[in-house]
């Protein structure tokens, strides 16, 4: 039972990270599969260093792989993602209550949505939210301020401001 739920565990994830590689395939360098592989790198990390138990590092896992899902930077669309992500998850057959944390980690992850105020943190959310944060800061988040504003036909400087 145990190898069971193990290899139906590396399933899904194998078929979250095949999922989120298809849908950001094209996008600029700030927001390829390149990031989402630093998030999910250093969410599982958080996630063994604040002792969560295996059912919550793979919630952590999958949502970190499906979190650029439908961006709403890309898609224009406030549900696009979640969407997505839900069917995703629906055809593979995954827990439902297991399905709505990473929905829920999903839909609330980004600084758009934090604006609003609306969503209670919970340990899940806060550590695929810090590690996708943590992405956005040093070297690597200037380089991708600097490709996204690049993708978006921003000028790097305008004196005239």
């Amino acid at each position: 039972s145990f190898r069971c739920k193990s290899i139906m565990k590396e399933n899904i994830v194998h078929a979250a990270a095949q999922f989120a590689r298809q849908h950001v395939a094209g996008a600029d360098a700030s927001h390829d599969f390149a990031h989402i592989e630093r998030v999910v790198a250093v969410a599982k990390e958080l996630a063994k260093e604040e002792g969560l138990p295996d059912s919550s590092l793979e919630v952590v896992e999958i949502a970190a792989y499906l979190h650029d899902v439908g961006d709403f930077k890309y898609s224009n669309s406030e549900t696009a993602g979640v969407k997505a992500c839900r069917e995703f998850l629906d055809e593979h057959g995954y827990d439902a209550a297991k399905r709505d944390l990473v929905l829920q980690i999903i839909n609330n992850i980004s600084f758009r949505s934090e604006l609003g105020g609306a969503c209670e943190l919970f340990p899940e959310l806060a550590i695929v939210q810090d590690a996708d944060r943590l992405d956005a800061i040093g070297g690597i988040g200037i380089a991708r301020c600097f490709s996204y504003g690049g993708m978006k036909k921003r000028p790097f400087y305008d004196d005239t401001t």
